[in-house]
């Protein structure tokens, strides 16, 4: 789970999916085998933005 009260967050998997968390949306990710994701901070490097989530 990720939720965010401040910045964005990009998540990518090896399904294809990618999508962009912002501010108050939950990401729910339930494991599956051979599935790979990550979660890049790619606003807060590009424009010097900030994040604050959990």
């Amino acid at each position: 789970m990720t939720y965010l009260f401040a910045g964005e967050v990009m998540h990518r998997d090896s399904l294809g999916y990618e999508q962009a968390i912002r501010p108050q949306e939950v990401n729910w990710m339930t494991a599956g085998r051979g599935i790979t994701h990550s979660e890049r901070f790619e606003r807060a490097r590009a424009q010097g933005d900030h994040l604050h989530g959990i």
